[in-house]
C-alpha cells in the first residue's frame, strides 16, 4: 500500500484517537465522510488510483479531455500569434519528414528571425499523428510542455516538503486546475516550455542552495537559463529574476559564514561573484552555440523601444497580474504566509517538516518576477503571466500541504476539499464562455468563437472573385475583428492549398512597424472597416489610423480608388467596405501623402528602413540590414526602373554611396539619378543629378535643405540591343 493509502487508512478507521466520551460524538462528525473515502481507497481500483501510475493516468486523461473539449468548441479564423506558432510547427514538421538535416539547419538559422523554430521539434510526432490539425498542435503543447512543467513543479514541492511524498501530486493536480496555465497553451503559445526549463533549473539549484557540493550544478543552471531565453526571448526577464534570487541567497549564506569577520566576508563575497559569473558564462555560451542570431539581435536591436507601443503604465500591468489569477492570489498569500511560525501557531499548522529556505526562495523569485515585469517590459498577455506560474502554483500547493499534514479540527478536514472545489470552479470561470459563469473569479479565456464566421467566408469568396491571383489587397484594419491575417487564414481554412489572394503585409503598430506608403501604392484593392479597428490605443497605431482617415475623409490619394457597392456586416455593428484602384498614384500625390503621413504619425516608426520603394512592382524586393541603413535591390527585366523615397532621419549631409554588381561584363549600364522635391504645395522638383554606372562604386551628393523629399532612381537602358541582365544595386545614406 502506498504511503498515502496507509495514512488514509489510519486516519479514516482509527477510532481510539477520538478522545474522551464527551467529545466522541462531536469529533465523529469529521470522520463519517472520510470513512466513506476510506472505503473507496480500500477497493482495488481505489488502491490503483493512489499509486503514481494511476495518478499520472488521471492527469493525462484530464489534460486530453479538457484540451479536446476546449478546442472543439472554437469556431474562428485564427490570426497573429494564435496562428503563427502553429504555422511554424507545421512547416518544421513537414520539412523534417522530407529532409531531417535541412530541417535542423533551418531551425538553427531561425534564431536570426523574430521567432525561432526550436519549440516545434518535439511537436513533430503530434503534428504527424493528428494530420497537422489545430487539436494535434495544442495536444502536443500540453503533453510535451504543460504536463512536464507540472511534474517538475511537483519535484520542487517535494524539495519544500521532503517528508511528505504526496506534496508533489498535490502540486500537479493543483496546477491542472489553474486556468491561466491552460489559456496560454490553448491560444497556441509554447511559452510553458520556457517555464519548464526554469523549473528544472530551480530543482537543480534546490539540490544544494549554497552551490558547494555538486560541481556541475553551476553550468547546468546556466545552460538551462540560456535555453529558456532561446525558447522564448521575453523569459530573459524571468531568468534575471531567478539569477537575482540565487545571488541574494548566496549572499545571505555568505553573510552567515562570515561570522562578522570582514576578511572572511570579503572572501565569501568574491566566491559568490565567481559562482554567478560561471552561471552567466554558461548561459551566454549556450546562446552562442545554439542561437547566435538571437545574441546578435539582443546586441543590436533595442527591443524595449521596438515594442514600446505595447507597454502600459506599471499600475495597469500590476492590475492585469491580479485579474489573471483572480481569487487564487488569496490562496497564494495564505500559502506563503503559512510558512511563518507565528501564523502556524495561530492556525494550528505543522511546519517543522518544511524547508523554509526553499519556500522563501520561491517567494523571492515570484516577487522579483512581478516587480521586473511591471517595471520594465510592462506588457500584458496570457503568455507573459506565466512568469509567475511557479510561485503561484507552489504557493497554493503549500497551503494545501500545510493544512493536511496534521489536521486538528473539522475545519482543517473540510478546508482541503473546499480549496479544490474553489479551484475547480475557478477553472470553469476561467475557461468557460463568459455567459455561463455566474460569478467571475478570474480573467476569462473562453474558446474563441466568431458569430460572423459565414460573413467572413463570404468576404473571402468575394475577394477571390474580384482579385484572386491578379490584384494586391491592403487590409487596413488591425483588431481581433478584422486584420490582414484573418483574411489569409480564412482563405487557407476554406480553400486549403488552392489560395489565390495576394494579401499585402501592412503595418500594425508605430514602435515596431513602418510607414504604410509602400503597400498603399502597391494595392489594387483596399479593405476598410468602420468604425476604426485597432487593438492597442489609437496613439500607438497611427500607421493604421492614417490610412483609415484617408478613406474616411477623402484625402487626395483617395481619389485614385473607387468604393465598390458590396458591403459586409461584421459583429458588433461593424461594416466592411472594399475600394478598387482606378489609376496609379502620381509622384506628386505620393510625395504629398508622404509629407502628410510624417506629420500625422509624428515619429519615425521603429521598423522603418531609410528608403521606401514607391514604384509598384511585384518583382522588386528591397533588402536592408538590421539597422535599416544599407539597402540592396535587384533590377529585373520586368521592373527595369525603380524609384525609392528617403524616409530616414535627417542626415548631416545628403551623400549617397553605392555599388552596382553585374553578372556579365556585357550587361547594359544602369542610370542612377537623385531628385530633390519641395514638400510645399504645389510639389516641384528643385534639383536633379544623374550619373551612369557600370560595375563598381557610385557617389551622389547635394547640399542639405529643409522641407524636401529625396527620390533615388535606378533605370536600366532597355533601348539597347544588348540583352538585359539582373544587376544588383547596393547603397546607403552616409552619415
Amino acid at each position: 500500500m502506498s504511503l498515502l493509502g496507509k495514512r488514509l487508512k489510519i486516519r479514516f478507521f482509527t477510532t481510539n484517537t477520538l478522545g474522551s466520551k464527551d467529545s466522541k460524538r462531536k469529533k465523529l462528525r469529521a470522520f463519517v465522510p472520510l470513512s466513506l473515502c476510506g472505503l473507496v481507497f480500500r477497493h482495488p481500483l481505489g488502491k490503483l488510483l493512489v499509486k503514481p501510475q494511476g495518478l499520472f493516468l488521471i492527469v493525462i486523461f484530464f489534460a486530453g479531455f479538457l484540451t479536446t473539449l476546449y478546442v472543439s468548441n472554437e469556431h474562428i479564423f485564427y490570426w497573429w500569434d494564435y496562428a503563427f506558432y502553429k504555422e511554424i510547427a507545421d512547416d518544421t514538421s513537414r520539412m523534417f519528414i522530407q529532409n531531417p538535416f535541412q530541417a535542423l539547419k533551418a531551425v538553427y538559422f531561425s534564431t536570426w528571425l523574430d521567432y525561432n523554430y526550436y519549440f516545434a521539434l518535439p511537436l513533430i510526432p503530434f503534428m504527424e499523428l493528428f494530420k497537422y490539425s489545430r487539436l494535434g498542435y495544442i495536444i502536443g503543447l500540453v503533453f510535451v510542455y504543460h504536463i512536464p512543467m507540472l511534474i517538475v513543479s511537483g519535484h520542487i514541492a517535494r524539495r519544500i516538503f521532503p517528508s511528505h511524498t504526496y506534496a508533489g501530486w498535490i502540486t500537479i493536480f493543483t496546477g491542472a486546475l489553474i486556468p491561466a496555465f491552460w489559456a496560454s497553451a490553448f491560444r497556441g503559445y509554447p511559452d510553458t516550455g520556457a517555464v519548464l526549463l526554469i523549473a528544472v533549473a530551480i530543482v537543480i539549484y534546490l539540490l544544494d542552495m549554497e552551490l558547494k557540493k555538486w560541481r556541475l550544478q553551476l553550468p547546468v543552471i546556466g545552460i538551462l537559463c540560456g535555453l529558456a531565453i532561446i525558447f522564448r526571448r521575453h523569459f530573459a526577464y524571468n531568468v534575471a529574476s531567478l539569477l537575482f534570487s540565487i545571488g541574494a541567497f548566496l549572499l545571505f549564506f555568505a553573510l552567515q559564514r562570515s561570522e562578522k569577520n570582514w576578511r572572511k566576508g570579503l572572501s565569501e563575497f568574491w566566491n559568490v561573484l565567481i559562482k554567478m559569473q560561471i552561471i552567466l558564462a554558461f548561459l551566454v555560451l549556450s546562446i552562442v552555440l545554439l542561437a547566435p542570431g538571437l545574441l546578435l539581435n539582443i546586441i543590436y536591436v533595442n527591443y524595449l523601444s521596438l515594442y514600446s507601443s505595447y507597454s502600459l503604465n506599471p499600475f495597469q500591468v500590476f492590475v492585469y497580474f491580479l485579474k489573471t489569477y483572480g481569487v487564487l492570489w488569496f490562496l497564494v498569500v495564505l500559502g506563503f504566509a503559512s510558512g511563518i511560525p507565528k501564523i502556524q501557531k495561530v492556525f494550528q499548522l505543522e511546519g517543522e517538516n518544511a524547508d523554509q529556505k526553499s519556500l522563501c526562495f520561491i517567494l523571492l523569485f515570484g516577487v522579483t518576477s512581478v516587480f521586473i515585469w511591471v517595471a520594465i517590459p510592462r506588457q500584458t498577455g496570457t503568455q507573459y503571466m506565466l512568469h509567475v506560474a511557479l510561485p503561484i502554483l507552489l504557493g497554493i500547493s503549500a497551503l494545501i500541504v500545510w493544512v493536511i499534514i496534521k489536521p486538528k479540527t473539522l475545519v482543517h478536514w473540510l478546508l482541503t476539499p473546499g480549496i479544490f472545489l474553489l479551484l475547480g470552479y475557478n477553472l470553469w470561470a476561467g475557461l468557460a464562455p463568459v455567459h455561463l459563469v455566474p460569478i467571475p473569479t478570474t480573467l476569462n479565456h473562453p474558446p474563441l468563437y466568431r458569430p460572423d464566421y459565414d460573413e467572413v467566408a463570404r468576404l473571402v469568396a468575394y475577394l477571390r472573385e474580384i482579385a484572386g491571383g491578379n490584384g494586391s489587397i491592403y487590409i487596413v484594419d488591425s483588431s481581433k475583428l478584422m486584420n490582414d491575417e484573418i483574411i489569409h487564414h480564412a482563405e487557407v481554412s476554406l480553400y486549403g492549398e488552392h489560395t489565390s489572394l495576394r494579401i499585402l503585409h501592412s503595418p500594425q503598430i508605430d514602435s515596431r512597424d513602418f510607414y504604410p506608403l509602400a503597400p498603399l501604392l502597391q494595392a489594387e484593392y483596399v479593405v476598410v472597416t468602420t468604425p476604426f479597428q485597432y487593438h492597442l490605443s489609437e496613439d500607438e497605431q497611427k500607421v493604421v489610423k492614417f490610412v483609415f482617415d484617408i478613406f474616411s475623409y477623402q484625402w487626395k490619394i483617395r481619389k485614385d480608388f473607387k468604393k465598390l457597392p458590396e458591403e459586409f456586416h461584421l459583429y458588433d455593428g461593424a461594416v466592411l467596405s472594399v475600394y478598387k484602384r482606378q489609376v496609379p498614384t502620381s509622384l506628386e500625390t505620393t510625395l504629398l501623402t508622404f509629407s502628410q503621413m510624417r506629420k500625422y504619425i509624428g515619429r519615425l516608426p521603429g521598423g522603418q528602413p531609410d528608403w521606401i520603394l514607391i514604384t509598384p512592382s511585384a518583382e522588386a524586393s528591397l533588402v536592408y540590414d538590421i539597422n535599416g541603413k544599407k539597402h540592396s535591390v535587384t533590377i529585373s527585366k520586368d521592373s527595369p526602373s525603380l524609384s525609392f523615397l528617403y524616409a530616414g532621419a535627417d542626415p548631416a549631409q545628403y551623400l549617397i554611396t553605392g555599388k552596382a554588381k553585374f553578372s556579365d561584363e556585357g550587361c547594359p549600364p544602369v542610370g542612377v539619378s537623385m531628385q530633390v522635391f519641395s514638400l510645399s504645395e504645389p510639389i516641384s522638383m528643385l534639383y536633379l543629378k544623374q550619373i551612369t554606372s557600370g560595375a563598381g562604386d557610385f557617389v551622389l551628393n547635394i547640399e542639405k535643405t529643409d522641407a524636401i523629399a529625396l527620390v533615388l532612381n535606378f533605370q536600366q537602358n532597355t533601348t539597347l540591343s544588348i540583352p538585359l541582365c539582373n544587376p544588383i544595386l547596393e547603397w546607403e545614406m552616409s552619415e
